[in-house]
């Protein structure tokens, strides 16, 4: 299987497995909140339902991204995986501003106590268990194919899960007696998650930017490149990263008596070396004689 098809599978499979996580604790919370009417517990039913909505949003950019170049597009779709970061960062924050509004209303009540707490409980041991094995598997994911799309949902599935274990905190305390908590917990956990859309912001916004690979990445491409014989140096290396497609380019300095067949086997040498280290590379290289 090529790298561009295992990558596909690998995305796409990481994207159906959040909707159907996604799905799953939804119906649970669901069930969960209107048994008991807890304020925290529907700030977590209101963040699955946004993470419906983002995994969907994150599928379906995915699946532009994933498209070949074409005469409008040639250097193919990558930075539609930013763009859903982006849509994920405003799906986090509208439910914060949504969970805020309702925990200070929560908070203005004479009486906040839970009815039946044990299904917060039952509900939040089965968000915790379904995130954690959803966050071990798109990390698997992220590290086979590093792409943005996969790593801003993981990123928000994170959140999730420091905000199930806190519902779970939560009605362990109502269990044993100790009400009044539950408007608190929620907005502690609004703030939370609006650290985690900052992050996924960032990195979307460094997408779309054009921003440089990461440091140890152009580190080692300036090693590779170093080290093909007849390069006598380089410069003005340039990278980007563009969804599953990184960009680089730079001017190589060769021997300027070699004859132009020979320049350019250097140069194919070059691209060929960091091609076999780095398979979703695209390369551009112009000669320079020195």
């Amino acid at each position: 299987m090529s790298d561009n098809s295992n990558y596909k599978r690998l995305v796409k499979l990481a994207s159906y497995a959040a909707i159907s996580a996604a799905l799953l604790m939804l119906l649970f919370k669901g069930f969960a909140w209107y048994v008991t009417g807890s304020a925290t517990l529907l700030a977590s039913l209101s963040d699955s339902v946004f993470d419906m909505l983002a995994s969907l949003t994150n599928l379906i950019a995915i699946r532009i991204a994933l498209t070949p170049a074409d005469d409008n597009h040639k250097f193919g779709h990558g930075k539609a995986e930013a763009i859903a970061g982006l849509a994920q960062s405003a799906f986090i924050l509208g439910s914060c501003v949504l969970l805020v509004l309702h925990s200070v209303e929560k908070l203005g009540q004479t009486s906040t106590s839970i009815a039946f707490p044990v299904w917060g409980i039952y509900a939040s041991l089965f968000s915790v268990l379904v995130t954690g094995i959803l966050i071990i598997f798109q990390s698997w994911v992220v590290k086979q194919t590093n792409s943005l799309a996969v790593k801003a949902d993981s990123l928000h599935y994170r959140s999730d899960l420091l905000m199930n274990t806190g519902v779970l905190v939560l009605f362990s305390l109502v269990a044993f007696g100790y009400q009044g908590f539950d408007g608190w917990f929620a907005i502690a956990i609004a703030i939370y998650l609006v650290s985690g859309a900052w992050q996924i912001l960032k990195l979307s916004v460094n997408a779309l930017m054009d921003h440089e690979l990461e440091s140890h990445v152009v580190e080692q491409i300036t090693q590779q490149i170093s080290q093909v014989q007849g390069i006598k140096g380089f410069h003005d290396l340039r990278t980007r990263d563009a969804g599953h497609t990184w960009f680089v380019q730079c001017h190589l300095e060769i021997d300027k008596t070699l004859p132009l067949e020979q320049a350019h086997a250097i140069t194919t040498n070059a691209e060929l070396a960091l091609k076999q280290r780095y398979p979703k590379i695209e390369v551009i290289l112009h000669q320079d004689p020195v």
